[in-house]
């Protein structure tokens, strides 16, 4: 790095034309070791062509997998089968992994089925709320007998039960919960997903 020239002028015209070139060197200096970084990094990261019949190290590694798993499985094999069979061996082992693969993932994303209205008290309540599935809604009817748009409601819910089958629905009666519950209240809907009231 050359050093700036320093300037005849002593005054605060040549202190400020000193601090220019510096700035201006510094400026200078950053610029060329930015570009020499991206030099270096342009190196480092080219890929290399390969040449006609050349093979990459990864397909290598992969192909020495294969054969290497093969070996194992043909270990295991019984040494009266044939090598005309373990092709076909290959062939239905993958397709019982395949087979058993997609059964495990669909276990793992399908939701639960309901599809029913069930009558539940009110000891069961918290364990319904807390054990159900975090995807699920449950749906709670407080209802009392005698009340007509508690029965109403009833029959709507537990069509509405058959058809949203992916959703719990529940009715518990209000009288066991609370005898003097006021009959304005009525009818009365809870909604539950993952714990928490909705």
């Amino acid at each position: 790095m050359t050093k700036p020239k320093r300037s005849t002028n002593t005054g605060p015209k040549g202190v400020l034309q000193d601090y220019h070139d510096v700035k201006q060197m510094e400026a200078l200096q950053l610029a060329t070791q930015k570009n020499e970084r991206e030099e270096a990094i342009k190196i480092r990261t080219a890929g290399e062509a390969l040449k006609s019949g050349e093979v990459s190290m990864a397909l290598k590694y992969l192909e020495r997998q294969r054969r290497q798993t093969k070996v194992e499985r043909l270990e295991c094999v019984d040494a009266s089968d044939d090598s005309d069979d373990s092709d076909f061996e290959d062939d239905d082992f993958l397709e019982i992994y395949r087979t058993k693969r997609l059964e495990q993932m669909q276990r793992c994303t399908a939701w639960p089925v309901y599809g029913a209205m069930k009558k539940i008290d009110i000891d069961q309540f918290s364990s319904v709320v807390d054990d159900t599935d975090h995807r699920v809604t449950c749906i709670f009817h407080l209802y009392e007998d005698g009340i007509t748009p508690c029965s109403l409601l009833n029959r709507h819910m537990t069509v509405l039960a058959q058809t949203m089958d992916y959703s719990r629905f529940f009715e518990i009666k209000m009288s066991e919960i609370k005898p003097n519950f006021d009959r304005i209240g009525f009818p009365c809907v809870l909604i539950y997903r993952g714990g928490k009231k909705k």
